[in-house]
């Protein structure tokens, strides 16, 4: 708790238990999954004027076909066009030519919300072992299979 003011008026400001300290990140808009569905989100509100910030458990530049979802993405990874990740390749070369922020190794672990109204105001990501806090302005869009 601390005290904020002049001689004429005080106000108490009380430590909030669901907020984190420090905010470590922010963004218009956290996409929770570097897969077509969150390139394309990311890209289509990146092109709409948000900012855009995207957390991907797998390292960069890794496909993981063990982690869960792989298997419907693998479903159209044939030949030699679509095939071999080339799928994969297009949607990152089409994020980063968007200067989006991506964090690789850092899986989406938790909506942090508000104790009240259960507004959302931000996600705890896990990256090397630490916490991250990212605030959101707008919205958190996650893939229903990335776990």
């Amino acid at each position: 708790m601390r005290r904020v003011g002049s001689r004429r008026r005080v106000i108490t400001l009380v430590r909030q238990p669901w907020l984190p300290d420090k905010w470590d990140r922010e963004a218009d808009l956290v996409v929770v999954g570097f897969g077509g569905a969150g390139a394309a989100t990311g890209i289509t509100a990146h092109d709409l004027g948000a900012t855009v910030l995207m957390l991907e458990k797998a390292p960069e530049g890794i496909e993981f076909p063990e982690l869960p979802g792989s298997d419907c993405v693998h479903q159209i990874h044939h030949g030699d066009i679509l095939g071999y990740s080339n799928t994969w390749k297009l949607s990152e070369r089409a994020v980063k030519a968007r200067s989006i922020d991506i964090l690789y190794e850092a899986p989406g672990r938790e909506l942090i919300q508000h104790g009240a109204t259960k507004e959302i105001l931000g996600i705890r990501a896990g990256q090397r072992g630490k916490p991250v806090y990212v605030k959101v302005r707008n919205a958190v869009a996650e893939s229903p299979w990335d776990e």
